[in-house]
């Protein structure tokens, strides 16, 4: 007899409360005839003397439940099926971004550096699934569909912390660069690419504009993108006035403003 397995998500963490069994993973229940049926009757592939259990419905479930967290913004449920998901299948790419992709989503403060920076680290592995799981007719669609979601997280990143341009650099460039690395410079991935570095340098400068010590610790990496820009379209030139000029003018700027509002009294 096999261990009772949540038909739903394919968790073993089932509990009897009461007359009911309970996974404690997604909250299904069992009544006591389910569960005997399930330990019984559960599908099983037999091949020569290895007896293999087939958790396929269990893996499509716990994805299913996964995208619905997605759409009802549970980012913190959603990185536990996912990793779940993971666990089970490590060559699968949705599971391989997501589960890092929504702990990162949840925007703990206390850790949305570190969470930011293992998704970033993580899109070089998800771009190698991709490329070594799926036909090369779907590959464009998926990349296309990570970097939509990677622009998602960027644009709530931005309404929630105005002040962490440097955040939404890191993930744009980090994409860009996954998938220059893994695909080459074929013109559609190439195309994805760019767009993904353009955004990358706009963010960089805004940060570098606002933070000192941000931007002499980002100078050289700022430079690098707009030579790589410049390599895959010439036609992209790099802004005239420098950032140290243009940091100056602003700080300046609301200086003076300020010396106005005292000024006039009302400050």
């Amino acid at each position: 007899m096999k261990p009772l397995t949540c038909e739903m998500c394919g968790s073993t963490d089932v509990v009897r409360e009461e007359d009911l069994y309970v996974c404690r993973h997604c909250g299904t229940k069992y009544t006591p005839e389910a569960a005997r049926k399930i330990m019984i009757e559960g599908p099983v592939d037999v091949s020569g003397s290895t007896v293999k259990v087939d958790t396929s419905k269990g893996l499509e479930n716990q994805r299913i439940l996964a995208r619905q967290a997605c759409e009802e913004d549970d980012w913190i449920g959603a990185a536990k099926y996912y990793e779940t998901i993971r666990l089970k299948s490590p060559n699968d790419w949705e599971s391989a971004f997501k589960s890092a992709y929504c702990k990162a989503a949840s925007c703990l403060k206390e850790e949305l550096d570190s969470d930011v920076t293992i998704l970033c680290n993580r899109l070089h592995t998800v771009m190698d699934i991709v490329k070594t799981s799926e036909t090369t007719a779907q590959q464009i669609g998926i990349v296309q569909q990570l970097y939509e979601d990677c622009e998602n997280f960027a644009e709530k990143l931005d309404s929630i912390n105005i002040d962490r341009e440097d955040l939404c650099a890191n993930l744009y460039g980090s994409i860009g660069d996954a998938i220059i690395a893994v695909f080459g410079e074929d013109t559609a991935f190439k195309t994805i690419s760019i767009e993904a570095w353009k955004k990358c340098v706009r963010h960089m400068r805004h940060a570098m504009l606002l933070n000192s010590e941000y931007r002499h610790q980002s100078s050289n990496n700022y430079d690098s993108y707009i030579a790589k820009l410049q390599h895959y379209e010439p036609s992209c030139l790099k802004p005239g006035m420098s950032i140290g000029v243009e940091s100056f003018l602003l700080n300046a700027g609301i200086i003076g403003i300020v010396l106005l509002l005292v000024y006039f009294g009302f400050c």
